[in-house]
């Protein structure tokens, strides 16, 4: 689940409709994605935070977690 994009796109006013016509997906699928059931591709994810959240790091927005080695 990407909790901390969801919470960006409050903040900012940001609708979901918005974002899904910047990375060409349905809603079926922006859904799928959001709730963390899929995965959003690099591509997207760049993409997304470039036009929407220049200030936020990829990983902030995805909640992505290095693994301890």
């Amino acid at each position: 689940m990407c909790r901390n994009l969801l919470a960006e796109m409050v903040r900012k006013d940001i609708k979901p409709e918005d974002v899904m016509r910047t990375i060409g997906i349905s809603r079926r699928t922006w859904y799928d994605k959001s709730r963390g059931l899929t995965q959003f591709t690099v591509k997207e994810a760049i993409s997304i935070r470039d036009t929407y959240f220049p200030d936020c790091s990829i990983e902030y927005l995805f909640d992505i977690v290095a693994e301890a080695i």
